[in-house]
Parts: C-alpha cells; structure tokens; sequence
C-alpha cells in the first residue's frame, strides 16, 4: 500500500541517514556524499508523494475504475464551463507536485542550482498533470529520472568519473530491472512480495550499499597513502 511505502521509506531514510553522519567527510567522499545525502532527501520526497496518493485513496474507492483514471488534466481544462475555475481548481495539486518533482529531482541532480531544479520540476509536473493518464504515471517518472540522471552524469568532466561515479553508476544496472519486474510480474510475482515496496526499499538499499564501498575504498587507499 502507499502508506507501507511511506512507513518504510521514512524508517530506511532515517536509519541510513544516521549511519551517512558519522562517516561523511572522509577524504575523497565529496562525490559520494554530495550525490547519497541528495538522493536521500529525494527520497523522503518520494515518501511524501505515497502519503499524499495513500491519503487521496482513504477518500476515494481504489478499486474502481472511473473515467477519472482515463482523464487528463487537458481533458478537464476543455470540457470546463469555466477554464478559470478549473485552472484555479488545478493549481492545489500542481503545488502538490511540484513538491513531489523538486524533491525527486534535487537528488538526482546535485550540481544543479536550485532554480535549475525547479525549471525542470515545473515542466515535469506540468507535462504529468496536463497529458498523463494515472496509468503512466509510474513510467513517466522512472523516464525522467533516467534522462536527467544519465545526462548530468555522462556530462561530467573526466576528472568528476573516477572510483564512485563507477560504483553509483553501477548500482543503476540492478535499480532499473525493479520497475520492468513490477510492471511486467506484479501479480504473479512482485505482488507476493510486496509489490511498489520492493521498487522503494531498494532504491535506498542500493544507494548506501554503493556509499559503503565507495568509503571503504577511500579508507583504504587513505590509509595506504598515509602509510607510504
């Protein structure tokens, strides 16, 4: 359920956030803790969002469908007697998601100034409520993340890619497989399992088992450098 996620979300945040403080700092780590503290905000972001939509479901009958699930905020915009009243009516939820957006992005974007962040969470929250069905809302965020992380990335200079740029990049491999498994396998395998909860708990499970090795790595070869 989305509350489930948001329970889980906090906990793991919380608990990995506590284990970031003590060992940030570390030299050689800047990459690596500037991208796993801003992935782990964008997290609880993300958290956010499940309580939202959980919320939304306590009020509504989840489990059926409705043209609402097949309606576009554009749809609502033409059929209005009033487009002013209905932009106005959008405009609370808009907030809403732009919230969601900027979260999501500011850790998947860690160089980025923050009116970077908001230009591309302004039109990523705008495309959504404007032309996304509810269906493909999943989707549409895991296709945003994947651009915009992938190309900051790629773009960095060639002295930014060294040992956790690898690692982090790495951990991508595994992360992207979740959402096919769920979209895929939900009711004959992911559902058993926990559904969404799998994708959410190993976003954050993956992110800090690459911020171990990355801070291993970097002990050693701290440790070795001192030595010589």
């Amino acid at each position: 359920s989305h509350d489930m996620c948001l329970y889980v979300d906090v906990v793991l945040v919380a608990l990995f956030g506590a284990m970031y403080l003590p060992m940030k700092g570390l030299e050689g780590m800047a990459y690596a803790d500037e991208l796993f503290k801003l992935n782990l905000l964008g997290h609880l972001g993300h958290a956010a969002a499940h309580g939202f939509i959980g919320s939304k479901y306590r009020d509504d009958a989840p489990n059926e469908m409705t043209d609402e699930d097949f309606t576009t905020g554009w749809d609502k915009l033409q059929l209005a007697a009033s487009m002013s009243d209905e932009v106005i009516s959008l405009l609370p939820k808009f907030a809403m998601n732009l919230g969601f957006w900027f979260g999501l992005l500011k850790g998947t974007l860690p160089r980025a100034s923050n009116g970077q962040v908001l230009l591309v969470a302004s039109a990523s929250a705008l495309i959504a409520q404007l032309f996304l069905v509810k269906q493909f809302a999943f989707m549409f965020v895991q296709t945003v993340i994947t651009l915009v992380f992938g190309s900051t990335q790629l773009a960095l200079s060639r002295k930014d890619k060294g040992f956790a740029y690898m690692v982090f990049a790495f951990t991508g491999i595994p992360l992207s497989m979740v959402p096919w498994v769920e979209a895929t396998a939900c009711r004959s395998f992911a559902w058993t399992y926990g559904g969404h909860l799998l994708y959410d708990a190993a976003i954050p499970i993956h992110l800090t088992a690459a911020y171990v090795v990355c801070w291993i790595e970097n002990r050693v070869s701290n440790t070795k450098s001192k030595a010589a």
